[in-house]
């Protein structure tokens, strides 16, 4: 037994040396077999060992098992944790079943020793019986590929808990304990059918072993399956994620956006993992999230741009022309305005003396920044002024900008987009407003108010990091310019 127990624990790469492991002790041959065979691999692996033993109020004879399992445990000198609870009374208290009030407890008074002793690893004693039950219980109640995955031999959230006998099945370790000699406390409500489980324990796989009678060790082999499969197919969902997801971060959270195109060109159950993963991404969490919510969201992939859903978490998922984006939702009516002046009418005709330039930067209100800088040209070298002005007109950098200051008449702005905006789009003096702008070049709605410009009244000089005017371009008359620089977060001046 202690050979096939410390295989599965390498397997599964359960234990380190000086691992410093919590053990739930019921008392019940289980956990008992547990206790002991990790007592068989301490000097081994140099383990710390601690005792946890819960007393949930339930049947009166529960002292007599608290007592059991601080006498083993005095006498090897492990430390012993005792909790008791009314867990009738506080189910209904919480409105719960006692059997989910009485896991809950369980595990909140682990995981309080394993903080209190610095442990790295609680061990439970679940065995091959109980992964049977478990798949049984998950296809009766309605699963997919991850219910059928049962009881996982190693659990690392939210801390790390391992299932060593996950390979025994209970016949076993009775027999072992027996030719051991060793005495446990026997759980008479694990006969009575007051719970679910009992009932698949005591009534549905005894007749699944009459058709099989390795009905049991067929369930478990089954989860085993369904566990590779299923880590496979998430390696697979997380690869097509980091090469075709965008993940954003934005201020009010973490935003995922991602061709269309490329989600319907995968099959439908793949595609759905992905949406799945990106709304926990988005969320935060999965505990929320249906598969309701997942065919929602892959149901908006073939909608026209603008149509969105709400989803859990205050997230909704939008499509944006060619783009799905799942975010957190913009509250009604939410707006940020943002107007910052540069210049005032005339400063570029102002004789200043001395003074031959001037340099501001401006904060911008969502990322990055601006670096404005106005030269007088007629104070440069003739040289100085040679290759400004040429680099002025050639230049193709989309993030820095010249323009000719001669003829802006009105106050600069550095602001949002707002109502009445144009932009000149050729030589001939040609207009267009920014609205059908935005429009023609397909700039997703939600982006649209967010839109920094460098205006004059309504005249847009430059969409920051994208268009420019085709009026206040400098000539080789130009008096003053005045240079223009984006930088982001990251200083990236590629564009």
């Amino acid at each position: 037994m202690i050979d096939k127990v410390r295989h599965y624990i390498q397997l599964h790469h359960m234990l380190t040396k000086g691992s410093r492991v919590v053990m739930g002790i019921s008392g019940g041959a289980d956990s008992t077999a547990m206790f002991l065979l990790l007592l068989q691999l301490r000097e081994e692996y140099a383990l710390s060992l601690y005792v946890v033993h819960i007393n949930h109020g339930i049947r009166p004879e529960a002292a007599v098992d608290a007592e059991y399992v601080r006498r083993i445990s005095d006498k090897n000198g492990i430390p012993f944790y005792l909790y008791e609870a009314d867990i009738p009374s506080l189910a209904r208290q919480q409105q719960k079943s006692e059997e989910e009030m009485g896991r809950e407890y369980r595990y909140q008074c682990f995981y309080e020793v394993m903080e209190k002793t610095g442990a790295d690893t609680l061990a439970v004693a679940h065995h091959m019986g109980d992964q049977a039950e478990t798949v049984l219980f998950h296809m009766v109640r309605g699963t997919d590929l991850t219910g059928l995955r049962g009881i996982l031999p190693v659990q690392t959230e939210p801390v790390k808990i391992i299932r060593p006998l996950l390979c025994c099945e209970k016949e076993e370790l009775i027999d072992w304990l027996e030719a051991q000699q060793v005495v446990w406390q026997e759980d008479i409500t694990n006969k009575e059918n007051i719970y679910m489980r009992n009932k698949l324990r005591n009534e549905v796989m005894p007749l699944l072993e009459q058709v099989n009678s390795r009905a049991v060790s067929h369930l478990a082999a089954l989860a085993d399956t369904a566990a590779e499969y299923h880590a496979f197919f998430c390696d697979c969902v997380q690869e097509y994620i980091a090469e075709n997801v965008c993940i954003i971060k934005e201020d009010t959270g973490v935003a995922g956006e991602i061709k269309r195109k490329s989600l319907l060109s995968e099959k439908q159950i793949f595609a759905k993992a992905v949406i799945y993963e990106m709304l926990s991404k988005v969320c935060g969490s999965k505990k929320d999230l249906t598969k309701e919510h997942v065919q929602a969201v892959y149901g908006l992939l073939e909608n026209q741009s603008g149509k969105k859903i709400s989803l859990p978490y205050g997230t909704e998922a939008i499509i944006s022309y060619e783009k799905l984006q799942i975010r957190k939702s913009l509250e009604q009516g939410e707006t940020i305005l943002w107007k910052e002046p540069v210049f005032p009418p005339g400063y570029f005709g102002v004789d200043r003396g001395e003074e031959t330039d001037f340099c501001r930067t401006v904060e911008m209100p969502f990322a990055g920044r601006l670096q404005l800088d106005w030269i007088e040209t007629q104070k440069l070298s003739v040289h100085q002024r040679e290759n400004l002005l040429f680099y002025a007109k050639k230049s193709k950098n989309s993030y820095t900008k010249f323009f000719d200051c001669d003829t802006i008449k009105d106050t600069l702005y550095i602001r949002m987009v707002e109502k009445g905006d144009y932009i000149v789009i050729n030589e001939q003096g040609g207009t267009k407003k920014l609205s059908r702008y935005f429009i023609d070049t397909k700039v997703p709605r939600d982006q649209r108010e967010n839109t920094i410009v460098l205006a004059a009244d309504s005249e847009v000089l430059w969409i920051v990091g994208g268009r420019r005017s085709e009026r206040f371009k400098v000539k080789d008359d130009t008096e003053y310019i005045l240079k223009v620089t984006y930088e982001g977060e990251s200083d990236d001046e590629s564009g």
